[in-house]
């Protein structure tokens, strides 16, 4: 059985045991007079309120109640907020990921292109099948230092310190 049928059937048990009260107290004292009606008419209204107030509290519980249909848009509204949070924070990390990509890119590009002149200033150097020399040392050098310029996180320092971590 329900809570509202037990609440329901509680509030019209107390309201019969209030009439057949009233009706023998107007009975004993009153006697049948005018009176009487009078006042079995105050006590029915009397416990019409209490069913009204009992009926109101019962009214509330029922799925199409407005306090029912509040509680469903306040819970509505929550959902529609944090899944509106939730998105918010997927696209800055698409950004922040978008931005890395493009970081990332960039420098491979530029790696390349740098990689690519050192090869081809290497190949044509008329040194290129000789031992190192000074000058073929100081283009190579000049091609490190300028990869280690795009990706200083790569390279180790020269006091041989470990890299900083990527992040």
């Amino acid at each position: 059985m329900s809570r509202t049928v037990r609440t329901v059937r509680t509030v019209f048990r107390a309201l019969a045991g209030a009439v057949r009260v009233a009706q023998s107290l107007c009975r004993s004292v009153l006697g049948d007079t005018p009176v009487r009606l009078l006042a079995l008419l105050v006590v029915a209204a009397v416990a019409g309120l209490m069913l009204v107030a009992a009926w109101d509290g019962l009214w509330s519980r029922l799925p199409w109640s407005a306090e029912r249909r509040l509680d469903r848009a306040e819970a509505e509204l929550a959902d529609a907020r944090s899944s509106l949070r939730a998105r918010q924070i997927e696209a800055e990390a698409r950004a922040r990921q978008a931005t890395a990509v493009d970081d990332a890119h960039h420098t491979l590009t530029q790696a390349r292109a740098a990689t690519a002149r050192a090869i081809a200033q290497s190949e044509g150097a008329p040194d290129a099948d000789q031992p190192l020399d000074p000058d073929r040392l100081a283009r190579l050098r000049a091609h490190d230092r300028r990869l280690c310029d795009l990706s200083p996180a790569l390279c180790r320092p020269a006091d041989g310190r470990s890299p900083e971590p990527v992040q």
